[in-house]
């Protein structure tokens, strides 16, 4: 199906197709560098990112864009005139072919990053609600109890006056934003406790995929949204896996390799 957006396929709006084909990405190079499994890899990673061009969805032409610079982000020389390469052919691809939605953000992130984040009504809602999460946590770190963002977000804007520096509408879209505002540090407690074990099992490493979990959580999607606790679990799983193949490599005792079972 094409709306008058983009493609959004089988999923509810084109935002949803969008961010569906950044999740099967970032599983595609997950198992390339985990399990060495790199059948149909370029395939794979070809057809997503049409598919991310079809939506013209700008969630998905966002996170794309921070899932790829997170891969080369490494103080390396070919990865870093890679990464660079591959920015200068987008930064000529969005403005010379029509993206949608897509192309719209990933332009404005370059030529004035400031009206993408506080201007534009679309990501700029998206950061209000963030921003109203974090500062609800200052205000009422145990939270406010279940139903009280309309009630905390009032508050908050009349308070700090965000409205005054960010443009978008206070209604909230943010899974993070809600449940920042209902249980205060007791959601940021439970969310770091995932994190935290994966970057404790899976390393450094994880931190690309995190990227991905964490703004499906930030952004449009419901705290149940299957791809974050996918991403949490597969990190978690592989990472506990390493840790007993290496220890039975090097001969650890049957007590050690026991606790990994």
């Amino acid at each position: 199906m094409e709306g008058s957006r983009g493609a959004s396929g089988f999923s509810a709006e084109p935002g949803f197709a969008g961010a569906m084909a950044v999740f099967y990405f970032a599983i595609a190079i997950f198992l390339s560098e985990s399990r060495g499994q790199v059948y149909y890899l370029k395939t794979t990673i070809f057809l997503c990112v049409v598919m991310v061009i079809l939506t013209k969805s700008g969630t998905g032409g966002l996170l794309l864009l921070i899932f790829v610079l997170a891969i080369y982000a490494k103080f390396r020389f070919v990865h870093l005139i890679f990464g660079l390469g591959l920015l200068v052919l987008l930064v000529i691809l969005v403005n010379v072919l029509d993206f949608g939605r897509a192309g719209y953000a990933v332009r404005l992130l370059f030529e004035d990053p400031r009206h993408l984040f506080l201007v534009d009504a679309s990501v700029g809602q998206r950061v209000l609600n963030i921003t109203i999460g974090i500062l609800s946590v200052v205000e009422f770190p145990l939270g406010r109890g279940s139903g009280s963002y309309d009630f905390v977000a009032e508050f908050i804007l009349d308070k700090y006056q965000i409205s005054s520096y960010i443009s978008g509408k206070s209604g909230n879209v943010s899974a993070f934003a809600k449940y920042s505002v209902e249980l205060g540090l007791i959601f940021w407690i439970f969310i770091s406790y995932f994190v935290g074990r994966c970057l404790l099992t899976y390393g450094l490493a994880s931190i690309k995929y995190l990227i991905v979990a964490l703004f499906f959580l930030s952004a449009s999607f419901s705290i149940v949204f299957p791809p974050i606790w996918f991403i949490f679990a597969v990190l978690h799983s592989e990472g506990r896996l390493t840790h007993f193949l290496r220890a039975r490599s090097i001969g650890s005792s049957p007590n050690r390799i026991k606790q990994y079972n």
